[in-house]
């Protein structure tokens, strides 16, 4: 079954994590920019039937929220919990600020097969290139990971596998912080607020 893949863009964050997105998640099924709205996931999940809905971008503690320039220029909504049943029937992967607040469990409620995301900030820091680095790629093997799980039918081993590579990265840093190289102390700390943030419903 296939994986619809939603990455609104937008700013220069949601950009980052839209490119987060297509290097990790192979699928030719991609709502992006001014297409990704509700409706428009709703017609491709409807048509698809995707096994997962992956979405890299903004989100806050109740919506999946995009920009047109800086924030909070142009802000609008993408998905939210009154939207929460076009997820119904797949897994969802939500890497955005806070989506595993509430609108995780308004997923499951609505029929969601499962929701991965996060209760926290997902947070880097641009001019530290260190974090931008360490962030990308942990969140790129994590989608990966996911991605290939679902497909296999392996779901009752996501949070166990998605916390093992979390770990992998977190220690990667913590060697690179001892060695001294710039910033991956604070690289490391990120990380770790992911882990601690981190959602599996």
């Amino acid at each position: 079954m296939p994986i619809l893949l939603v990455t609104p863009e937008g700013d220069s964050a949601a950009t980052t994590a839209s490119g987060w997105g297509q290097s990790s998640v192979s699928t030719p099924h991609r709502l992006h920019g001014v297409q990704a709205t509700a409706s428009d996931i709703a017609l491709a999940a409807s048509t698809l039937l995707p096994e997962m809905i992956c979405y890299f971008g903004h989100g806050n503690h109740n919506e999946l929220i995009a920009f047109s320039g800086i924030p909070p220029a142009g802000q609008r909504t993408v998905a939210g919990v009154p939207h929460a049943s076009i997820f119904s029937n797949s897994v969802v992967l939500a890497v955005a600020c806070f989506s595993g607040h509430t609108l995780g469990p308004a997923t499951i409620s609505a029929g969601a097969q499962g929701f991965l995301g996060f209760d926290v900030p997902v947070i880097w820091y641009p001019k530290l290139a260190a974090t931008a680095t360490a962030v990308g790629r942990c969140i790129e093997d994590m989608a990966a990971k996911a991605a290939r799980l679902v497909q296999t039918h392996q779901r009752s081993e996501l949070k166990a596998g998605l916390i093992v590579t979390l770990d992998s990265h977190i220690n990667y840093w913590n060697t690179q912080a001892a060695i001294g190289r710039p910033n991956a102390g604070v690289a490391s700390n990120l990380l770790g607020r992911l882990r601690a943030g981190f959602v599996v419903l």
